[in-house]
């Protein structure tokens, strides 16, 4: 997350240079969306930060959370996250990954308001 609030170190030669430019202007038809290597990479880097953090405060949630209840905290949790995720997938995937996540949120979701 932090190489992210950094941005881009310059180019160290004409060849980098040309490299990050095409990553940023190069546009691949992947699945049915047009992006570019740069939106994926940036996609894939804040997907993975995001699940660390996500993963993290989940355990401790887990963790401090020993009520009959946990199961549902847990399922919110997730559904928030999911949501999350979903709005990074739209914004840096192909179709195929943000349906799997929305497909998640839904059941993420529908789990949250299940049965007192």
């Amino acid at each position: 997350m932090l190489g992210h609030s950094q941005g881009a170190p310059p180019p160290a030669n004409q060849a980098q240079a040309t490299l990050f430019s095409l990553m940023r202007s190069e546009v691949l038809d992947i699945a049915g969306s047009r992006l570019t290597l740069q939106t994926l990479t940036t996609g894939y880097s804040l997907m993975f930060s995001l699940l660390l953090v996500w993963l993290a405060a989940l355990g401790l949630f887990v963790i401090r959370r020993g009520t009959p209840e946990v199961a549902r905290g847990v399922a919110r949790f997730n559904a928030a996250f999911m949501a999350l995720l979903l709005v990074v997938s739209v914004m840096h995937f192909p179709l195929p990954p943000t349906i799997c996540i929305a497909v998640i949120l839904v059941g993420f979701g529908g789990a949250s308001f299940g049965q007192r």
